[in-house]
């Protein structure tokens, strides 16, 4: 990653992103193809934890309440 100070897309943090400001979320964006990976917990109740791949294609997640 060369520069970060411009933004060059947006993604809709909606099922992504945690509801508290007080979750522990995870993160790590990838060089290359492979993306942005994060774990974070994703619905209201935070009883919902996932991780997903977005940035690339195709997007993953793991499966809804997979506990």
């Amino acid at each position: 990653i060369e520069n970060i100070n411009s933004v060059t897309s947006s993604v809709s943090g909606v099922a992504m992103c945690p509801y508290s400001p007080h979750a522990n979320v995870t993160a790590l964006l990838a060089r290359g193809n492979a993306g942005l990976f994060a774990g974070a917990p994703t619905d209201f109740s935070g009883a919902d934890a996932a991780i997903y791949r977005t940035l690339a294609s195709p997007n993953l997640r793991t499966h809804q309440y997979d506990s």
